[in-house]
């Protein structure tokens, strides 16, 4: 008792007992908050007053806005939500730099938000900064392995780094991830990729690919100058000979724009000594040669039945490739039921005004309207399908499918947004590839009949008429009474 009170000061009894009083109280204020509930109340408040700068936005104007999106990033550094919008901000003025960078910040801080950094490889797409290009498709195929597309992407920004190494690697990995036959420019770039490697035999294979591709011409052309280069490093005069002969009838012109231009004047010493070295023979590369140039290279190659073949599939051998296994079979999976998504009331705004623009013919402006109603949004398929149209209609073929693939992606049960998949996809890789993926759409949702009709025209239009019969006539069986039917017995008639 002492300790606490003094009979002949009493004062002094009372100032120890506050004294230890706060003395407690200091100790138990130093006791340390938890970080995670601090970090999820720093959250909330940073949303809710991004919340009140987007009410203000419309009477503020883009200015005043941006200056207090960045009032709001001092204050609440390192929220993905807001460093999301600033980017969305930035990409409305003239500095698009910025957008990227806060679009990667973003990304960077919430795994959720990783199709931002496609948004940044656009950006630096446009602004030739490949090194960024790269590092942001980096980032982004190693949380999505499977986008064949942003694998293809990432190669043509290590060929423009003049890194031919992973460039050839990376798009073997992408035609391999595709499962479909690549383009002729495709082809073309893994020719001249491997040429730069010193891998003769693979370049030539590849660029043998791009020549069957007809509907690619420039492909076509690299890959003649590609065959001609190798036929001069093997000095087979002969062979370059011919690879001139069809430059001049299929690209006039061309070769003489070409670094390969001096092969004319040496073709002609070598036509006018021919008879003088006739008992030479010309030292080609032989098969030992070019399996130690394979075999000395680093890059992985694909398998051998995996590579493009050197020539065309006979018409029946194409026929047993583009035919499905079976129409259907009774064991078939139930469909998948898509959840309805609503849209919030901001995106549905944003949408109305990017409908608006596509319908003024102001494509980018749109792009850019669908951009901020994904981040508003970005689990509903739809608008990854509405900015793939617009990029489709602005010519940008790979970036739509890119889109589209999204929203596959975000919307896996929705046969309406696998059906609008399809749509870009035909318009983007017509032909086998765009066959093999609606055969694997139609397996998941067997009972549409709308993707069982878009089947049996693609059957037709890729020369598979018994296929394409067998299932016009399971499609009446099942679905005669249908508003599809007597489409399909306009096409039964037809087969």
């Amino acid at each position: 008792m002492q300790l606490f009170y003094n009979s002949k000061h009493p004062f002094k009894s009372l100032l120890g007992t506050v004294a230890l009083t706060c003395v407690f109280a200091v100790l138990g204020g130093c006791a340390k908050p938890d970080p995670a509930a601090e970090a999820a109340r720093r959250a909330q408040q940073a949303v809710k007053q991004l919340e009140k700068i987007r009410a203000q936005s419309a009477q503020q104007g883009a200015e005043k806005t941006l200056q207090a999106l960045e009032v709001l990033n001092e204050k609440y550094p390192e929220q993905p939500v807001v460093l999301e919008e600033l980017g969305l901000a930035f990409g409305q003025t003239d500095k698009p730099g910025h957008a990227a960078f806060f679009f990667e910040e973003a990304a960077r801080l919430d795994i959720q938000r990783t199709p931002l950094l496609l948004f940044a490889a656009e950006i630096y797409t446009e602004q030739n900064e490949w090194e960024s290009v790269a590092r942001v498709l980096q980032n982004y195929t190693q949380q999505n392995p499977q986008q064949s597309v942003a694998l293809k992407k990432l190669a043509q920004a290590y060929a423009r780094l003049n890194r031919p190494k992973p460039a050839v690697e990376t798009y073997l990995e992408a035609v391999k991830t595709a499962g479909g036959k690549p383009t002729g420019s495709e082809a073309a770039e893994v020719g001249a990729l491997f040429q730069s490697l010193g891998n003769r035999t693979q370049a030539q294979q590849w660029y043998n690919r791009a020549l069957e591709d007809k509907e690619e011409p420039a492909a076509q052309q690299q890959a003649r100058l590609g065959l001609l280069e190798i036929a001069i490093a093997q000095r087979d005069w002969t062979q370059a000979g011919r690879w001139v002969e069809q430059l001049d009838e299929k690209n006039p012109g061309e070769l003489d724009k070409s670094h390969l231009a001096s092969i004319r004047a040496e073709l002609k010493q070598w036509q006018k000594a021919r008879g003088e070295l006739s008992a030479v023979t010309i030292k080609v590369s032989n098969a030992d040669e070019l399996l130690s140039a394979v075999q000395t290279q680093e890059v992985e190659l694909l398998p051998a039945d995996s590579l493009p073949p050197a020539q065309p599939q006979k018409p029946e051998e194409q026929e047993a490739v583009e035919a499905p296994a079976e129409a259907e079979t009774p064991s078939a999976p139930e469909e998948p039921e898509a959840k309805e998504k609503q849209l919030s009331d901001a995106a549905k705004a944003l949408v109305e005004q990017a409908q608006k623009a596509v319908e003024a013919g102001e494509l980018s402006k749109a792009a850019g309207l669908y951009y901020q109603a994904i981040a508003q949004d970005e689990t509903h398929g739809e608008l990854w399908m509405r900015l793939a149209a617009v990029y489709l209609a602005l010519g940008q073929k790979e970036q739509a499918e890119l889109m589209a693939l999204e929203g596959r992606r975000h919307d896996p049960d929705s046969a309406d947004t696998a059906r609008a998949y399809l749509k870009i996809v035909q318009s983007t890789r017509p032909g086998v590839y765009y066959l093999n993926e609606l055969a694997v759409v139609r397996e998941q949702f067997p009972k549409d009949n709308e993707l069982l009709l878009m089947l049996i025209r693609s059957l037709q239009k890729n020369g598979n008429p018994q296929a394409a019969k067998l299932l016009c006539e399971e499609f009446l069986q099942r679905a005669g009474d249908s508003p599809e039917a007597p489409q399909v017995r306009e096409l039964l008639q037809e087969l």
